[in-house]
């Protein structure tokens, strides 16, 4: 028996998804399928547990850079600058030390804490665009899926942040006792530009789709 040539090209395009690793929902209405593809969100290698084993080890490497710079940073520390660098607070070095590592620690650590909250809290306490589309009962376990899994990958780039403010902070304190202005400008603009493609990809992945407005 020859195949529909439409359930033909739905198979094909499903078998070419799968194979790059994209998974796509399929939604039933009346006697028609079609296919909407999470291209923001689905991929295998995206998933909540890699993006928490990824965190992991950003922690470590977070350890490692308190350890190193910890035998060179002076008795105080200064650890708040003013506009033009100057620093304007200090801490012992232990103190300092440890506050950077509870901040690489527990703001990340909300966050994948978080994404695995996110399949405990119900539908109703989640705000996302459209919501009620969404949330559909045909929907709704890829859309909390791809919150939760969004939500982690923002502890990612907090950790690279502060990193980059513990790098900055080191080299202030080691080199002369001024933060250098163009680093730290760099790593905000580093850290928006992270932030607003975040909430880009979130607001792109939860708009509805032409066939169903």
């Amino acid at each position: 028996m020859a195949m529909n040539p439409v359930r033909l090209r739905l198979t094909v395009k499903h078998e070419a998804y799968n194979l790059i690793g994209i998974e796509e929902d399929a939604t039933v209405q009346g006697s028609s399928t079609f296919f909407t593809h999470k291209f923001c969100g689905r991929a295998k290698m995206l998933s909540l547990r890699n993006i928490a084993i990824g965190q992991a080890i950003l922690w470590l490497l977070a350890l490692a850079q308190n350890s190193f710079y910890w035998q060179y940073l002076p008795d105080r520390v200064a650890t708040h600058f003013n506009a033009s660098g100057k620093p304007d607070g200090w801490m012992s070095r232990d103190n300092a030390t440890m506050t950077m590592m509870a901040l690489q620690t527990l703001m990340p650590l909300m966050f994948i804490a978080l994404g695995y909250a996110i399949y405990r809290i119900p539908t109703s306490l989640i705000n996302i665009p459209h919501r009620e589309f969404w949330f559909h009962p045909d929907r709704r376990d890829a859309a909390i899926q791809f919150i939760a899994r969004n939500t982690a990958v923002f502890s990612l780039g907090l950790s690279l942040f502060f990193m980059g403010i513990n790098h900055l902070t080191f080299r202030a304190n080691t080199n002369g006792g001024v933060l250098e202005p163009v680093g730290f400008w760099i790593l905000m603009g580093a850290f928006l530009a992270f932030t607003c493609l975040w909430v880009f990809w979130l607001l792109a992945r939860f708009r509805v789709p032409k066939n169903h407005r």
